[in-house]
């Protein structure tokens, strides 16, 4: 009788072991941990997909439908830089092309020497009706290629270059060289910098194109995390974050052929923080 006494509880606590096991893996989740960092950074409903490239990704809804449209706002500018490559490939550009003194190149590596801070930023100025393509930019607060200072109307300028050299419009010629872009949605008011939009997996799908060795060169004199063409480098991956206030936050990152995207409506107070802090998520899928 003690001995069967002694099996059935061993078998007890064995049982509650890998319970609380269980329990405390669904605790520390990425899943878990994402519920909690959409409560902790205003986020509301959004989608995240990630996957190794080349498989199937994982979708998850956190209280989004199933084909939720969203903006990707700065998103957008990988889409601009993987469309400038395309067109020097073609020999359509060069990315030493100047406009307004300053190279394509240095314009997609956010060294066009344009400080927002200091003037503001065009793109988002109170009253614009221009297309982001349109608006003439102000002084330069800095010689080009010296500094890197994140800037939106380098890309609009990129995107004017485009026009000009393959003479159709911007979302015309990259739907024709970016193929992933196809089934995309664009805003021309926002344009080259922030007005490409759709679902979270069809930029996942974008996101997974090979990674062009000059997208991720460091530009001469610039420490690290620096801006390759758009993407954001560090040692071990690359992203982008996107915001547009009262609206919503989307991120994207990649490790090696791991990608993650990120999309979210709401209203993010501390951009930086939040991309901080969900970027550790979405890498903590791949392991």
């Amino acid at each position: 009788m003690a001995f069967r006494l002694r099996v059935v509880l061993a078998i007890f606590v064995a049982a509650a072991a890998s319970l609380l096991i269980v329990a405390l893996a669904c605790y520390s989740s990425p899943t878990r941990k994402l519920t909690e960092a959409m409560l902790e950074f205003g986020l509301r409903e959004g989608t995240v997909v990630h996957g190794v490239v080349g498989a199937s990704p994982k979708v998850l809804k956190f209280g989004a439908r199933r084909d939720q449209v969203y903006a990707y706002h700065s998103l957008s500018k990988p889409i601009t830089a993987a469309a400038a490559l395309e067109l020097a490939d073609r020999r359509v550009l060069s990315l030493e092309d100047e406009i307004e003194g300053v190279t394509v190149r240095q314009l997609l590596q956010h060294l066009g020497g344009w400080d927002r801070k200091i003037t503001g930023d065009p793109t988002t100025a109170m009253g614009r009706t221009a297309r982001c393509v349109d608006i003439v930019p102000g002084v330069k607060q800095f010689e080009p290629g010296t500094r890197q200072i994140y800037s939106n109307i380098g890309y609009c300028l990129v995107g004017r270059h485009f026009e000009e050299r393959a003479g159709k419009a911007y979302e015309q010629t990259v739907r024709e060289v970016v193929p992933e872009t196809l089934a995309m949605q664009f805003d021309a008011f926002h344009g080259p910098a922030s007005g490409w939009g759709g679902t979270a997996l069809q930029y996942w799908e974008f996101a997974g194109r090979p990674v062009d060795p000059r997208m991720v060169e460091k530009p001469e004199g610039v420490e690290v995390p620096y801006f390759g063409l758009a993407w954001r480098v560090t040692p071990n991956e690359i992203s982008h974050f996107g915001i547009r206030r009262r609206q919503g936050f989307t991120l994207v990152v990649r490790k090696d052929n791991f990608v993650a995207v990120a999309m979210f409506e709401g209203n993010v107070t501390h951009p930086a923080k939040t991309r901080e802090a969900l970027q550790d998520i979405l890498l903590s899928f791949v392991q």
